[in-house]
């Protein structure tokens, strides 16, 4: 069924080939509605041209059904899933999988080594996270404290307080 629509398609891109010769020669011959048309009447004949000659259009659809799960499990970012149904899908292609769909695998790895690495990288940055909160709450303790000559912290001038801040 998918490779009938495919021919379908490219007798139907043949057709308007035709249509699109016959309105270049009208335009020729002063027609201006034709000429207004010819734009749009050559874009579609390179859409329908491009539409026929699509791989995935010829794709079974058992494995369009994959590609589905493929997307689904992407959106999710269930990569691990992900990544094992786009490897069927290309098995199941073989040398005729369209590069889209090499593309897209390579995708998916990029997005779980990403995964990986922030995982790895979370509790490290969550170390970094609680040192500076237990450094800033050294600081405004420090701040708070009476100062040796008697004043209070919210009395000291704002450069000195700032100059503590940085000093720690």
């Amino acid at each position: 069924m998918n490779k009938a629509n495919s021919a379908a398609l490219r007798k139907l891109a043949e057709s308007l080939k035709h249509s699109l010769a016959d309105l270049e020669r009208s335009a020729k011959l002063g027609c201006r509605r034709a000429a207004e048309s010819l734009n749009a009447a050559r874009q579609l004949v390179k859409v329908v041209r491009k539409r026929a000659d699509d791989p995935l259009l010829e794709m079974s659809d058992e494995v369009k059904k994959l590609v589905g799960e493929v997307l689904t499990a992407a959106n999710a970012k269930d990569w691990k899933t992900a990544i094992h149904k786009q490897r069927k899908v290309l098995r199941r292609l073989g040398k005729h999988a369209p590069t889209v769909l090499c593309e897209q695998l390579s995708s998916l790895l990029a997005a779980y080594a990403v995964e990986l690495a922030d995982t790895a990288l979370k509790p490290r940055n969550d170390y970094h996270a609680k040192i500076k909160s237990m450094v800033d709450r050294i600081v405004e303790s420090a701040l708070r404290r009476k100062d040796p000559n008697g004043m209070n912290s919210e009395n000291i001038p704002l450069t000195r307080r700032r100059r503590l801040k940085t000093m720690m």
